[in-house]
């Protein structure tokens, strides 16, 4: 399973927004690495969807944007003129 798309509620969420895989191994890094912060997370549940939906969206459209990756160098050395 891929991540979930931006916008879209987290499939392991309860009805009151707990997670369900919360001590499973099967919980997603990137949950497991996110550290609540008042800029993420605000002063309320309300603060913290609209914040954490910003962020997501934001973050989407820059993996969305990002640009092709660029070939390797040739390694092959070009010779001088006359050699």
């Amino acid at each position: 399973m891929g991540p979930k798309p931006a916008g879209v509620r987290c499939i392991h969420l309860s009805n009151d927004n707990l997670c369900l895989i919360y001590d499973s191994p099967e919980r997603p890094a990137v949950c497991r690495e996110f550290m609540p912060a008042p800029d993420a997370c605000g002063q309320s549940g309300a603060d913290a969807l609209r914040l954490l939906t910003e962020l997501e969206q934001a973050t989407a459209q820059q993996v969305s944007h990002r640009p092709e990756p660029r070939q390797p160098a040739s390694t092959s050395r070009l010779e001088p003129p006359g050699t």
